[in-house]
């Protein structure tokens, strides 16, 4: 049952992390080019903006970013999945093994997001 739960509620995590992405393509477009390693520069380059502008995008995905978390209570729900797996932290492979979809860019959004600090860094 307790697995079950887990893999339902990252099931729905998934499907609102999906919904996101598609709800906020010039968002998440900003905030792939700079998981990519792009400048504030670069990107506002491409699309015609400032870097300011591009710096208050990118913020403002993550301020949706974060909320989705909290609505899911994903710390909660991370620290959980780290218990049953008898570890302090939670691996990227963990999470993407119940994100199959969007388990890398959930990862790499959850690190560049600065809110939860409980994943483990790749090594």
């Amino acid at each position: 049952m307790d697995r079950i739960n887990t893999k339902k509620r990252f099931c729905d995590l998934q499907e609102d992390f999906k919904r996101l992405i598609e709800n906020n393509p010039r968002q998440f477009k900003v905030v792939k080019a700079r998981i990519e390693g792009r400048t504030l520069q670069d990107i506002g380059n491409e699309l015609g903006l400032t870097r300011e502008r591009i710096r208050q995008i990118e913020k403002e995905f993550y301020k949706k970013f974060r909320k989705m978390l909290t609505q899911h209570c994903a710390f909660n729900l991370l620290k959980s999945l780290s218990q049953k797996e008898k570890r302090s932290l939670v691996s990227d492979e963990q999470i993407i093994r119940y994100m199959p979809k969007y388990g890398e860019l959930f990862v790499l959004c959850l690190k560049n997001s600065r809110c939860i600090r409980c994943i483990e860094p790749v090594s």
